[in-house]
């Protein structure tokens, strides 16, 4: 076999492809090094610990538990479940029946990242296949996806990363088979599920492409309305069944602590802003803008690629509108082209650069519309734009919500709106407000990309679309190399507990109590206590909690407090205690053992 021919099958095998572009992309931008099961330095930081943490503790749950993803040693008195340290329920409950084999170190982050990138081009591929059929350019414009700023963010979010929210694949699922035209619920039971059991927040996003898709189906039959609300009842009865399964209701009610709610929004700069926390500036060419703290979460800069062929393409359609003889396309063409002029002489700095970028990317989508929208008028076929309205307004909306209700841009907040009272547990649940424009700006990436491959003859497009492509990958040099110096040159971890005793008193003890209860020190000493914890199979009460119940961490201090000054140990445990007041009443308490409080690797410790 030719390797003209190995290339020319390669290019209509999509699995193949996938599964070669996406570990090609791996291997650039991780080294390949995070593939090593055990490989744990590069998760010792920040979310991914946790995430680590909260599978080094399920592994060793028992087999058999209601609900399954429960995970009591970790915490005590503050455990809920797998769900709750974002450790990929999917991944764990697939892993854990093989832990005995697996070894006393195991990662499966790395090899789900691996699988991020695969799933994440080859679902790109399929829809963009759905719009135009040329192998070679659907191939190129798919790698778009991969090299998406906002995805690659995830990977590396404030430094650390969050590992499950880079699977983005999911949006792309669910758009895909929202254009399929045999579109069965069974699938949409699996996509929902399948979000579930990686990170609750796709699950917003996912279900209202889902229910994009019945409206789609019930305004377009063959679905009735009796086949909708079967498979509406259905769906919501499994996804409910499953997250009782997975644990999600097990850490109660009041678990959203004070002061993070509507501060994770999105704002419209975000699309040309190319600098974000915890990773370097994604454009040479387009400059980082100031940010309001928060606004991190809803970083979704297109890359500079996609944005030249924005611009170039609104170019073509602005000189394809003006030849026609409609006045009211003539007018609103006229009209955008006067929106890109003016901020010109009125913007100075940065910030008019970054607004003057704005209005050009609004006004470009805006001409692609109408462009859209006068093929729509001239053919007879109106079921096709009818068709994608119920998505494009499932979009719409969750990027609505992505701006809270404190609606700003920039550094500015622009106006407020009180929200309605039953809106209030879900916007404060689902309080990093800003991931929820991700599928909008997916949305945004198929649309230009679509409309490139359209507009362009078969002779320029595929360079086109290659040039933009190296133009982006070329500018984001900086950031990308910031992605991979994350994965490769992860400092080596070292626990803070070093003294043999600790081995000792491992083997002789179920659990180890730290006073008051630990979440998340800045020191990380709660990372050392659980990985200790976790190796000796030992139960801790110290963690890294996002979700917790407030009022139940202070009355667990004081009860700890009270029960250690008076010397009522509970002799399984071992005490570090933290508070230095509390130790200084127990060193002068003649009725307690001295010889039992001793200080170890700086730490002041109980051994009943």
């Amino acid at each position: 076999m030719s390797f003209a021919t190995i290339l020319n099958r390669l290019a209509f095998n999509r699995a193949a492809q996938s599964v070669l572009f996406g570990s090609i992309a791996f291997v650039a931008l991780t080294g390949g090094v995070i593939l090593n099961p055990r490989n744990l330095d590069w998760l010792m930081i920040g979310d991914a610990a946790l995430h680590q943490n909260g599978w080094d503790f399920f592994r060793y749950t028992a087999w058999w538990q209601w609900p399954l993803g429960l995970n009591p040693a970790l915490g005590l008195v503050f455990s809920s479940s797998i769900v709750f340290t974002d450790s990929i329920p999917l991944a764990a409950f697939f892993f854990k029946p093989f832990s005995p084999l697996l070894g006393e170190h195991f990662q499966y982050f790395g090899i789900w990242i691996l699988l991020c990138f695969v799933l994440q081009y080859h679902f790109a591929h399929r829809i963009l296949s759905k719009f135009f059929n040329d192998p070679l350019s659907v191939s190129i414009s798919s790698l778009f996806f991969v090299f998406s700023p906002p995805f690659l963010y995830r990977m590396i979010h404030s430094g650390s990363g969050h590992i499950a929210l880079a699977s983005h694949f999911l949006i792309l699922a669910a758009i895909d088979h929202y254009f399929d035209k045999r579109s069965r619920s069974s699938i949409w039971v699996i996509i929902l599920c399948t979000g579930l059991l990686i990170q609750v927040y796709f699950m917003p996003m996912l279900a209202a492409i889902w229910f994009a898709s019945l409206v789609r189906r019930f305004l377009h039959p063959p679905l009735r309305f009796k086949e909708l609300s079967v498979e509406f009842i259905t769906t919501m009865i499994t996804i409910l069944v499953a997250a009782w399964a997975t644990g999600y209701f097990a850490a109660g009610r009041t678990i959203n602590p004070a002061g993070w709610n509507y501060v994770f929004r999105w704002q419209p700069l975000s699309l040309v802003d190319s600098g974000t926390d915890g990773s370097e500036g994604w454009s040479r060419i387009i400059r980082d803008n100031a940010q309001l703290a928060g606004d991190t979460e809803g970083f979704s800069f297109l890359g500079s690629g996609i944005l030249a062929l924005l611009f170039f393409l609104s170019l073509i359609v602005l000189r394809t509108l003006l030849k026609e003889r409609s006045k009211l396309i003539q007018g609103s063409s006229v009209a955008l082209l006067i929106v890109f002029l003016v901020p010109v002489f009125i913007t100075r700095g940065s910030s008019g650069v970054k607004i003057l970028l704005s209005l050009l990317l609004l006004g470009s989508l805006v001409l692609l519309i109408l462009d859209h929208l006068h093929e729509y008028l001239k053919t007879s076929n109106k079921s096709v734009a009818t068709e994608r309205l119920p998505l494009l307004t499932a979009l719409a909306l969750l990027a609505v919500y992505s701006l809270t209700n404190s609606v700003g841009i920039g550094t500015s907040r622009l106006f407020e709106y009180p929200l309605l009272p039953g809106l209030k547990q879900f916007t404060e649940t689902f309080r990093s407000h800003g991931r929820f424009i991700w599928p909008a700006f997916y949305g945004v990436l198929i649309f230009v990309l679509v409309g490139v491959m359209r507009k362009i003859g078969p002779r320029w497009r595929a360079m086109i679309l290659a040039c933009a492509l190296l133009f982006q990958l070329a500018d984001s040099g900086k950031a990308l190399t910031g992605v991979r110096n994350r994965f490769v040159n992860s400092p080596q971890w070292e626990s803070a507990l070093n003294d043999p005793r600790w081995t000792e008193w491992a083997l002789q003890y179920r659990s180890i109590i730290v006073a008051p209860p630990l979440n998340n020190d800045a020191d990380d000493l709660w990372l050392s206590i659980t990985q200790f914890a976790a190796k000796y199979r030992l139960a801790t009460n110290s963690g890294y909690w996002t979700r917790y119940d407030t009022s139940l961490y202070e009355s667990e201090a004081e009860a700890l407090s009270t029960l250690l000054e008076r010397g009522d140990f509970d002799t399984s445990s071992i005490y570090v205690v933290l508070d230095d007041k509390l130790w200084l009443k127990m060193i002068g308490n003649p009725n307690l053992d001295q010889n039992r409080l001793i200080t170890v690797d700086l730490l002041h410790v109980v051994i009943p």
